[in-house]
């Protein structure tokens, strides 16, 4: 198996770290070798942070070559468009747009919805989609952006850690203010597509 890259980027206090360390422990529970770096930036809140996974099957180093990202979950426009720039188009990319979260504006003359906006006009594989708005109609909680996001990453991540339930069982464990949720998730989420929800 060829390595399968994946960054994780966003703002600090959006969950970053913890589905990180999801994808990482289903990585090791499911045998695939697995090496990341955290990167977070001058802030710890609002401040750019982001992780770089790599899958593999044999040793590889934990820098992912420009050019080379396969996977990209981003929860800021802002930040999916920085990863963008160093480090290529990913094959992949699920990002949430929700423009009503963490509308910081980089430049005095661009705002939030002009991250949006050029994403919109980049030729790759993605989706643009509210999992907070989802999250929040679904659970009343902001923070199961970051499991749904993850889930629907899923797919694109190597075919052993693509097993729904082990993921969320992993997710919970590793967000205990999350468990509270798991007895929904099992009931909704697992009867049904997972779009249809949204």
């Amino acid at each position: 198996m060829n390595p399968i890259n994946l960054i994780i980027s966003g703002l600090g206090g959006q969950g970053i770290v913890s589905l990180a360390n999801t994808f990482i422990s289903l990585s090791d529970q499911k045998g695939i070798k697995c090496l990341s770096t955290l990167h977070k930036g001058g802030a710890q809140t609002l401040g750019s942070v982001y992780a770089e996974i790599r899958f593999s099957k044999t040793a590889v180093s934990a820098a992912i070559p420009n050019g080379l990202l396969n996977v990209l979950v981003s929860f800021d426009a802002w930040e999916a468009l920085r990863t963008i720039s160093n480090y290529g188009l990913p094959q992949h990319a699920v990002i949430c747009d929700d423009p009503s979260v963490n509308q910081i504006a980089r430049t005095e003359t661009l705002t939030y919805k002009d991250a949006l906006h050029q994403l919109k006009e980049v030729n790759f594989d993605h989706t643009l989609y509210p999992w907070r708005q989802v999250a929040i109609k679904q659970f009343h909680d902001p923070h199961m952006c970051n499991y749904l996001a993850g889930r629907a990453a899923l797919p694109f991540l190597p075919s052993e850690m693509q097993c729904i339930e082990t993921y969320s069982d992993i997710f919970f464990k590793q967000v205990p203010k999350a468990q509270q949720h798991q007895a929904k998730v099992i009931e909704l989420y697992n009867k049904k597509d997972f779009y249809e929800l949204a």
